[in-house]
Protein backbone atom coordinates (compact mmCIF):
# COMPACT_ATOMS: atom_id res chain seq x y z
CA UNK A 1 0.00 0.00 0.00
CA UNK A 2 1.92 3.25 -1.01
CA UNK A 3 2.07 6.36 0.98
CA UNK A 4 0.45 8.18 -1.98
CA UNK A 5 -3.07 6.88 -0.87
CA UNK A 6 -2.70 8.11 2.45
CA UNK A 7 -1.55 11.24 1.45
CA UNK A 8 -4.25 11.85 -1.23
CA UNK A 9 -6.94 10.88 1.11
CA UNK A 10 -6.26 13.07 3.82
CA UNK A 11 -6.07 16.07 1.35
CA UNK A 12 -9.45 15.04 0.48
CA UNK A 13 -10.59 15.60 3.91
CA UNK A 14 -9.00 18.72 4.12
CA UNK A 15 -10.42 20.12 1.08
CA UNK A 16 -13.88 18.93 2.14
CA UNK A 17 -14.22 20.88 5.50
CA UNK A 18 -14.31 24.13 3.26
CA UNK A 19 -16.63 22.72 0.75
CA UNK A 20 -18.83 21.72 3.54
CA UNK A 21 -18.77 25.62 4.65
CA UNK A 22 -19.44 26.78 1.05
CA UNK A 23 -20.95 24.15 -1.61
CA UNK A 24 -24.58 25.71 -2.31
CA UNK A 25 -24.37 27.98 0.58
CA UNK A 26 -26.53 31.12 1.78
CA UNK A 27 -24.13 33.98 0.85
CA UNK A 28 -23.40 36.74 3.27
CA UNK A 29 -21.85 38.24 6.37
CA UNK A 30 -20.28 35.25 8.39
CA UNK A 31 -21.66 37.13 11.64
CA UNK A 32 -25.05 36.75 10.54
CA UNK A 33 -26.61 34.20 12.83
CA UNK A 34 -28.44 32.33 10.37
CA UNK A 35 -25.40 31.39 8.22
CA UNK A 36 -23.94 30.69 11.06
CA UNK A 37 -25.99 28.12 12.70
CA UNK A 38 -26.55 26.95 8.69
CA UNK A 39 -22.52 26.73 8.57
CA UNK A 40 -22.49 25.08 12.31
CA UNK A 41 -24.62 22.42 11.40
CA UNK A 42 -22.62 21.85 8.02
CA UNK A 43 -19.20 20.99 9.36
CA UNK A 44 -21.25 19.20 12.39
CA UNK A 45 -22.51 16.47 9.80
CA UNK A 46 -19.52 16.53 7.71
CA UNK A 47 -17.77 15.81 10.96
CA UNK A 48 -19.71 12.51 12.10
CA UNK A 49 -19.76 11.72 7.99
CA UNK A 50 -16.03 11.95 7.78
CA UNK A 51 -15.18 10.04 10.88
CA UNK A 52 -17.30 7.05 10.09
CA UNK A 53 -15.85 7.37 6.05
CA UNK A 54 -12.39 7.12 7.71
CA UNK A 55 -13.18 4.16 9.68
CA UNK A 56 -14.10 2.45 6.59
CA UNK A 57 -11.34 3.96 4.47
CA UNK A 58 -8.48 3.10 6.90
CA UNK A 59 -9.71 -0.14 7.75
CA UNK A 60 -11.17 -2.12 5.20
CA UNK A 61 -9.68 0.18 2.34
CA UNK A 62 -5.93 0.84 3.05
CA UNK A 63 -5.48 -1.59 5.67
CA UNK A 64 -3.41 0.34 7.77
CA UNK A 65 -5.85 0.04 10.90
CA UNK A 66 -6.37 -3.08 12.24
CA UNK A 67 -9.72 -2.52 13.99
CA UNK A 68 -11.91 0.01 15.54
CA UNK A 69 -10.41 0.52 19.16
CA UNK A 70 -7.05 1.32 16.98
CA UNK A 71 -8.75 3.81 14.99
CA UNK A 72 -10.42 5.58 17.79
CA UNK A 73 -6.97 5.46 19.61
CA UNK A 74 -5.12 6.90 16.64
CA UNK A 75 -7.86 9.91 16.33
CA UNK A 76 -7.01 10.30 20.12
CA UNK A 77 -11.41 10.51 20.53
CA UNK A 78 -10.64 9.13 24.52
CA UNK A 79 -13.97 9.58 27.14
CA UNK A 80 -13.79 13.14 27.89
CA UNK A 81 -14.80 12.36 31.16
CA UNK A 82 -12.37 10.23 33.12
CA UNK A 83 -10.21 11.00 35.65
CA UNK A 84 -6.67 11.05 33.34
CA UNK A 85 -8.45 12.44 30.35
CA UNK A 86 -9.76 15.65 32.47
CA UNK A 87 -6.27 15.45 33.61
CA UNK A 88 -4.69 16.28 30.40
CA UNK A 89 -7.28 18.88 29.17
CA UNK A 90 -6.68 20.91 32.55
CA UNK A 91 -2.79 20.67 31.71
CA UNK A 92 -3.02 21.85 28.53
CA UNK A 93 -5.13 24.90 29.27
CA UNK A 94 -3.11 25.57 31.98
CA UNK A 95 0.02 25.52 29.23
CA UNK A 96 -1.86 27.98 27.22
CA UNK A 97 -2.84 30.08 30.41
CA UNK A 98 0.47 30.77 31.18
CA UNK A 99 1.53 31.40 27.28
CA UNK A 100 -0.92 34.61 27.24
CA UNK A 101 -0.33 35.62 30.72
CA UNK A 102 0.40 38.90 29.70
CA UNK A 103 -3.00 39.25 27.13
CA UNK A 104 -4.90 37.79 30.13
CA UNK A 105 -3.73 40.15 33.15
CA UNK A 106 -4.75 42.82 30.71
CA UNK A 107 -8.39 41.19 30.22
CA UNK A 108 -8.48 40.59 34.05
CA UNK A 109 -7.59 44.26 35.19
CA UNK A 110 -9.94 45.90 31.97
CA UNK A 111 -13.31 43.40 34.01
CA UNK A 112 -11.88 45.10 37.50
CA UNK A 113 -11.75 48.14 36.22
CA UNK A 114 -14.03 48.41 33.60
CA UNK A 115 -16.96 45.60 34.59
CA UNK A 116 -19.68 46.99 31.95
CA UNK A 117 -17.14 46.65 29.20
CA UNK A 118 -18.94 45.59 26.20
CA UNK A 119 -18.21 41.81 24.81
CA UNK A 120 -16.21 40.88 21.90
CA UNK A 121 -19.81 38.52 20.35
CA UNK A 122 -22.97 40.07 19.00
CA UNK A 123 -24.44 37.02 19.59
CA UNK A 124 -24.60 33.52 21.02
CA UNK A 125 -24.10 31.96 17.78
CA UNK A 126 -20.49 33.32 17.27
CA UNK A 127 -20.17 32.22 20.87
CA UNK A 128 -21.28 29.22 20.16
CA UNK A 129 -19.06 29.06 16.74
CA UNK A 130 -15.88 30.22 18.16
CA UNK A 131 -15.34 28.48 21.27
CA UNK A 132 -17.16 24.96 20.85
CA UNK A 133 -17.98 23.72 17.05
CA UNK A 134 -15.32 25.72 15.16
CA UNK A 135 -12.97 24.48 17.38
CA UNK A 136 -13.82 20.99 17.94
CA UNK A 137 -15.04 20.22 13.76
CA UNK A 138 -11.90 21.78 12.89
CA UNK A 139 -9.29 19.74 15.18
CA UNK A 140 -11.45 16.70 14.22
CA UNK A 141 -10.78 17.51 10.65
CA UNK A 142 -7.41 19.03 10.81
CA UNK A 143 -5.77 16.84 13.20
CA UNK A 144 -7.48 13.79 13.82
CA UNK A 145 -8.63 13.01 10.72
CA UNK A 146 -5.80 14.00 8.75
CA UNK A 147 -2.29 13.83 10.90
CA UNK A 148 -4.14 10.58 12.16
CA UNK A 149 -4.15 8.54 9.24
CA UNK A 150 -0.06 9.51 8.70
CA UNK A 151 0.77 8.42 11.66
CA UNK A 152 -1.77 4.94 11.30
CA UNK A 153 0.38 4.39 7.65
CA UNK A 154 3.87 5.12 10.09
CA UNK A 155 3.02 1.95 12.24
CA UNK A 156 1.83 0.21 8.95
CA UNK A 157 5.60 0.47 7.94
CA UNK A 158 6.86 -0.68 11.08
CA UNK A 159 4.20 -3.71 10.72
CA UNK A 160 1.78 -2.61 13.36
CA UNK A 161 1.85 -2.00 17.24
CA UNK A 162 1.03 -3.01 20.22
CA UNK A 163 -1.09 0.39 20.51
CA UNK A 164 -1.98 2.97 18.41
CA UNK A 165 -1.75 6.11 20.62
CA UNK A 166 0.15 8.86 18.97
CA UNK A 167 2.23 9.18 22.33
CA UNK A 168 4.02 6.20 20.75
CA UNK A 169 5.56 8.85 18.20
CA UNK A 170 6.97 11.24 21.08
CA UNK A 171 10.21 12.63 20.42
CA UNK A 172 10.41 10.47 17.06
CA UNK A 173 12.43 12.39 14.39
CA UNK A 174 10.65 10.21 11.81
CA UNK A 175 7.64 12.25 11.82
CA UNK A 176 9.17 15.94 11.85
CA UNK A 177 7.95 16.17 8.16
CA UNK A 178 4.05 15.07 9.09
CA UNK A 179 4.23 17.81 11.96
CA UNK A 180 5.50 20.44 10.06
CA UNK A 181 3.75 20.06 6.76
CA UNK A 182 0.38 18.72 8.21
CA UNK A 183 -0.47 22.12 9.43
CA UNK A 184 -0.25 24.00 5.99
CA UNK A 185 -3.53 22.12 4.92
CA UNK A 186 -5.03 23.86 8.20
CA UNK A 187 -3.64 27.12 7.30
CA UNK A 188 -4.75 27.28 3.71
CA UNK A 189 -8.08 26.16 4.65
CA UNK A 190 -8.40 30.20 6.30
CA UNK A 191 -7.60 31.36 3.14
CA UNK A 192 -11.45 31.28 1.54
CA UNK A 193 -11.72 34.30 4.17
CA UNK A 194 -10.67 36.04 1.33
CA UNK A 195 -13.42 35.18 -1.06
CA UNK A 196 -15.25 37.02 1.77
CA UNK A 197 -13.57 40.12 2.25
CA UNK A 198 -13.77 40.62 -1.32
CA UNK A 199 -17.02 40.21 -1.45
CA UNK A 200 -17.21 42.89 1.19
CA UNK A 201 -14.99 45.50 -0.78
CA UNK A 202 -11.45 44.47 0.88
CA UNK A 203 -8.97 46.16 -1.47
CA UNK A 204 -6.89 43.09 -2.74
CA UNK A 205 -3.53 44.37 -1.06
CA UNK A 206 -5.51 44.33 2.06
CA UNK A 207 -6.46 40.90 1.26
CA UNK A 208 -3.13 39.34 0.44
CA UNK A 209 -1.95 41.13 3.92
CA UNK A 210 -5.00 39.52 6.26
CA UNK A 211 -4.89 35.97 4.73
CA UNK A 212 -1.08 36.03 4.69
CA UNK A 213 -0.83 36.40 7.95
CA UNK A 214 -3.87 34.32 9.11
CA UNK A 215 -2.71 31.81 7.06
CA UNK A 216 0.23 32.24 8.61
CA UNK A 217 -0.24 31.80 12.51
CA UNK A 218 -2.99 29.64 11.79
CA UNK A 219 -0.17 27.00 10.37
CA UNK A 220 1.81 27.97 13.27
CA UNK A 221 -1.06 27.09 15.35
CA UNK A 222 -1.50 23.81 13.83
CA UNK A 223 2.22 23.07 14.32
CA UNK A 224 1.23 23.31 18.18
CA UNK A 225 -1.45 20.95 17.75
CA UNK A 226 0.30 18.42 16.32
CA UNK A 227 2.94 18.56 19.00
CA UNK A 228 -0.11 18.53 21.84
CA UNK A 229 -1.86 15.43 19.83
CA UNK A 230 1.43 13.16 19.66
CA UNK A 231 2.21 14.28 23.19
CA UNK A 232 -1.36 13.51 24.63
CA UNK A 233 -2.77 11.07 22.35
CA UNK A 234 -5.83 13.38 23.31
CA UNK A 235 -7.90 15.25 20.72
CA UNK A 236 -9.86 16.91 23.66
CA UNK A 237 -6.47 18.51 24.61
CA UNK A 238 -6.56 20.29 21.05
CA UNK A 239 -9.87 21.65 21.53
CA UNK A 240 -9.47 23.19 24.88
CA UNK A 241 -6.31 24.79 23.27
CA UNK A 242 -8.28 25.75 20.20
CA UNK A 243 -10.92 26.99 21.94
CA UNK A 244 -9.09 29.12 24.46
CA UNK A 245 -6.83 30.76 21.96
CA UNK A 246 -9.84 31.62 20.00
CA UNK A 247 -10.82 33.28 22.84
CA UNK A 248 -8.20 34.84 23.75
CA UNK A 249 -7.59 36.51 20.25
CA UNK A 250 -3.80 36.94 18.53
CA UNK A 251 -2.00 39.02 21.46
CA UNK A 252 -1.68 42.98 21.24
CA UNK A 253 1.67 44.20 20.61
CA UNK A 254 1.37 47.45 22.96
CA UNK A 255 -1.25 48.34 25.67
CA UNK A 256 -2.69 51.35 26.84
CA UNK A 257 -1.22 53.29 29.89
CA UNK A 258 2.46 54.71 31.16
CA UNK A 259 5.77 53.06 30.12
CA UNK A 260 6.26 51.09 33.45
CA UNK A 261 2.99 49.48 32.35
CA UNK A 262 3.74 48.43 28.58
CA UNK A 263 7.32 46.76 30.21
CA UNK A 264 5.50 45.17 32.38
CA UNK A 265 3.31 43.88 29.57
CA UNK A 266 6.05 43.03 27.54
CA UNK A 267 7.48 41.28 30.47
CA UNK A 268 4.50 39.12 31.15
CA UNK A 269 4.39 37.91 26.87
CA UNK A 270 8.38 37.67 27.49
CA UNK A 271 8.13 35.37 30.39
CA UNK A 272 4.61 33.83 29.16
CA UNK A 273 6.52 32.44 25.93
CA UNK A 274 9.49 30.89 27.80
CA UNK A 275 7.66 29.07 30.05
CA UNK A 276 5.10 27.93 27.71
CA UNK A 277 8.62 26.54 25.71
CA UNK A 278 9.63 25.40 29.08
CA UNK A 279 6.84 23.53 30.42
CA UNK A 280 5.66 21.84 27.07
CA UNK A 281 6.73 18.70 27.96
CA UNK A 282 6.00 18.33 31.08
CA UNK A 283 2.46 19.27 30.89
CA UNK A 284 1.26 17.52 28.02
CA UNK A 285 3.36 14.54 28.10
CA UNK A 286 2.30 11.86 31.25
CA UNK A 287 4.89 8.51 30.20
CA UNK A 288 3.34 5.56 30.21
CA UNK A 289 0.13 6.75 31.24
CA UNK A 290 -2.58 4.98 30.25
Amino acid sequence: MSIYSTVLYVLFVAISYVIAIHLKAKSGDRNDPSIIQSRLIRVSIASIIFILLTKYVLIDSLHTIPNEIALYQIFGLKNPFTQHCLCQVFNTLKLFMILFMGPLSELILSFIYSPSCESSYDSFYEVLRDLVIAPLTEEIFYTSLTTGPLLAYKLYQRGGSSTYEPTVFHNDNSISLILQLNPLLFGFAHLHHGYEMYHKGYRLAQIIGLCGFQCLYTTLFGYLTNLIFVNTGNIWCCFIAHSFCNFMGFPNISVKGNIFHMVFYWFLLILGVNSFGALFDKLTFIENAS
